[in-house]
């Protein structure tokens, strides 16, 4: 196991990382229909594809703490309210 973990890392972290961004990816959603935005005029905002929306949605992939500032400049929020967890 301890080999295992120095050559993939805690597996742990993983399920709290995967967490973490199916977490925020929710609210980025919650927040985008909440304004009657599409993944499209999201994705053109903040210049990336809407297939990366998608996935960032789904919590498929972690945002960068760049797109999230992006992301929350488009949505009119501070880049907080997608890490707080007491939202």
């Amino acid at each position: 196991l301890k080999k295992f973990e120095e050559e993939w890392g805690n597996t742990d972290d993983k399920k709290d990382s995967s967490a973490e961004n199916i977490r925020i990816g929710r609210r980025i959603k919650t927040l985008r229909e909440k304004r009657s935005i599409t993944q499209k005029e999201l994705a053109d905002r903040v210049m990336i594809s809407p297939s990366s929306i998608t996935r960032l949605e789904s919590g498929e992939t972690m945002v960068s703490v760049q797109t999230l500032q992006l992301i929350a400049r488009s949505l009119k929020v501070p880049a907080g309210v997608f890490l707080d967890d007491q939202r």
